[in-house]
Order: C-alpha cells, then sequence, then structure tokens
C-alpha cells in the first residue's frame, strides 16, 4: 500500500438539491479518505480513475466532493478498508472513506449523510461505493460488524469502470457544470453543443454561443461575448470583452474591454484594455498595451506594442536577435514590417516599408 498527496486546487461546486437534506448545518468533523483500488482493463493505458471528465481526473472529482482535503490511498483491490485508513485516522470524530472512480458524489450528500448517521448514534454505515465510520470504531475493530446500509442518492455512486462507463460521466457531469453557469447568470445560446470544464468560471451576464470550448483553468469575466467555435484555454479574459467567431485563445490575458475579432490567433500574450484585434490577426510571445489597433491579417510575434498605436492591415512585427517594439501613439501604414527594430513614440510609418533598425522621427 502506497500512499501519496495531490495537488487539488479549487474547483467548481455545482449545486444541487440531494434527496435527503440534513435539518441543520450540524459541525462534524471527519476525514476524508479516497481509496485507488489497482483494478482495470488491460487495453486501458492508465487507471480508469485517471481519465479527465469534463477537466478533471475522476479522482479529482471525488476529492471535490470532499470537505477537506483527502488522504489518497493506493489500495489493493478487496483490501480490508480499516486496516488500510486506521492509521491516517486523526483527530476527528468521523472517517468518510470514498473511491476513485465514482465522479458523481457530490458534497452537500455527504454532508447530509453524515448528519443523517451522527443523528441515528451509528458506527459504521456502508454507502453504495463507500463507508463511512466513527474513529472510534475503526481504533477498536479489524473487520465491519453489524454495518447499517444507506440507500439514498444510490447514483451519486455510480462507478466508472469502462470507458463505456466515462462516457455516462462525461455527460452527467457535463450537464451539472453547464447548470451551475447557467444559474450564476452565464447564456448559453445552445448549451448542448460545446465545452465548458468544471476547471474554469464564466463571470456574470456574459453571453456563450454555440460549440464554444472554455477549458483548462480559464477565466472569463462578467458581461462578456464569446462568439461562435471560439476556444479559450488556459487564459484568463477580463470584463466586458468580446471574443470573436473561431477566435483561439491560448495561454493568454485578455484585459477588460477588448474586442477580438474573427479567427484572431493569440497565444502567450498580454493584450490591453480596450485594445481591438481585427480579423485574421495572430499575436504570439507578445504585449499589447491598452487603446491599441491591430487590424486585419497582420502578425505580431515576439513583439512589445506600446499604448494608442495603430497597426493596419498586413503589418508584421517580428522580433529576432531583440523583440519587434512599438512605442505609444505611433502608427503603421498597411503592409509595414517591423524586424526586431523599435519604433519610437509619435512615429508614423508610411506604407510598404520594412524597418530593420532603430526609428526615431516623427514620420519615414
Amino acid at each position: 500500500m502506497e500512499m501519496y498527496e495531490e495537488e487539488l486546487g479549487n474547483y467548481i461546486v455545482v449545486d444541487e438539491e440531494p434527496e435527503f437534506v440534513a435539518e441543520t448545518d450540524e459541525d462534524i468533523s471527519a476525514t476524508y479518505f479516497i481509496l485507488c483500488e489497482n483494478s482495470g482493463q488491460e487495453n486501458l493505458v492508465k487507471r480508469i480513475y485517471e481519465y479527465e471528465i469534463c477537466g478533471m481526473s475522476s479522482l479529482n472529482w471525488v476529492a471535490r466532493a470532499c470537505e477537506s482535503q483527502p488522504v489518497v490511498i493506493r489500495a489493493n483491490d478487496n483490501a480490508n478498508v480499516i486496516k488500510t485508513i486506521r492509521p491516517y485516522v486523526k483527530g476527528a470524530e468521523y472517517s468518510v472513506v470514498l473511491f476513485a472512480n465514482t465522479p458523481l458524489v457530490n458534497k452537500q450528500h455527504l454532508k447530509d449523510v453524515l448528519a443523517y448517521m451522527n443523528r441515528k448514534h451509528m458506527n459504521a454505515l456502508k454507502l453504495k461505493k463507500g463507508y463511512i465510520f466513527r474513529n472510534d470504531y475503526i481504533l477498536h475493530n479489524d473487520e465491519m460488524y453489524s454495518v447499517d446500509t444507506y440507500e439514498f442518492s444510490t447514483d451519486d455512486f455510480f462507478e466508472v469502470n469502462t470507458l463505456e462507463d466515462l462516457s455516462v460521466a462525461q455527460e452527467s457531469l457535463s450537464k451539472k457544470v453547464l447548470s451551475y453557469h447557467m444559474l450564476h447568470g452565464v447564456y448559453f445560446e445552445r448549451p448542448e453543443v460545446g465545452s465548458v470544464d468544471a476547471t474554469s468560471e464564466i463571470g456574470y451576464n456574459t453571453t456563450v454561443a454555440s460549440n464554444v470550448s472554455i477549458v483548462k483553468n480559464s477565466t472569463v469575466g462578467d458581461v462578456c461575448e464569446i462568439k461562435e467555435d471560439a476556444i479559450i484555454k488556459n487564459s484568463k479574459i477580463g470584463d466586458d470583452v468580446m471574443i470573436g467567431e473561431g477566435a483561439f485563445i491560448i495561454s493568454s490575458i485578455i484585459k477588460d474591454g477588448a474586442k477580438i475579432d474573427s479567427r484572431a490567433f493569440i497565444k502567450n500574450s498580454v493584450i490591453g484594455e480596450n485594445v481591438v484585434i481585427k480579423e485574421n490577426v495572430s499575436v504570439i510571445n507578445s504585449g499589447i498595451k491598452a487603446n491599441s489597433l491591430v487590424e486585419e491579417c497582420s502578425k505580431i510575434n515576439k513583439a512589445r506594442v506600446g499604448e494608442s498605436v495603430k497597426i493596419r492591415k498586413f503589418c508584421k512585427l517580428i522580433g529576432e536577435l531583440r523583440p519587434a517594439v512599438v512605442l505609444s501613439n505611433s502608427i503603421l501604414d498597411a503592409n509595414v514590417e517591423v524586424l526586431g527594430a523599435t519604433v519610437g513614440e509619435n512615429v508614423t510609418i508610411t506604407v510598404n516599408q520594412k524597418i530593420s533598425e532603430d526609428v526615431d522621427g516623427v514620420e519615414v
């Protein structure tokens, strides 16, 4: 048997109405355990509980249901549960034992079951998949005797043992994640089409069109508009931001009031307040400060753009041995290339020029 700790982070809490509701919010101390059994189909590339469901593994979904960070234990199939957890029982009144392949279990339900058990003065309670013990019982018994069975909300303990089961859990949890966001003021034009995983957050009064993907620890602010086929991955989107149709935002920060038009590609970059990025623009490994404009089909890579800069159509800012830099209030007319050079403040570069040396004048 091997015990290990895992960084579980903060996850969305999906509000649900349990079948059994505690009459009072009782203060009951409990230690949570998750057992990771070794069983699994031989044709799977990893343990079934390690597969991702709506952005998190089944193991992490179960951890999300725990009131405190759980003790995660690798255990053999059919291991003696009491002997397995006894070395790690400390201080609390109860121990809640869950299994890593039951991702539909939820926090409120577990709290209600604990309250039920406490009021009934039970020593041990068998769930459909899992157990709750009074810790005095664990310390004085090697086997389970006279264990009551809890039958409420048995669907919460749905077991994922096959890839088919994963699909069932995926459908159920996707609906719950969307329901959570809709209850908190997000409007989905077609909630059945698209993907929002459980690691991501969406702000109040934001509209999400069809076939949008918001995944991998992304945050979208309030009063945003995310249009069809947009992808937001591992990114932070501020308030009052528009993300256009088919835009792809990856590992980037988009600040308040920015407008990212159709089919823009933003990667590893920071886009400042009220910046406008037009259609088919790519911004990679770059920063653009507030109130700037980048027009259609321009390419920015390894560059730094100051405030209130205007970059017209088909421009290229490409860093070479050093970044391409355009300082505040400057203008690049159409089809200008800046290659590893710096354009100073208040400079205008006229059309079709290639700049490979620093420019400080007013107009070139």
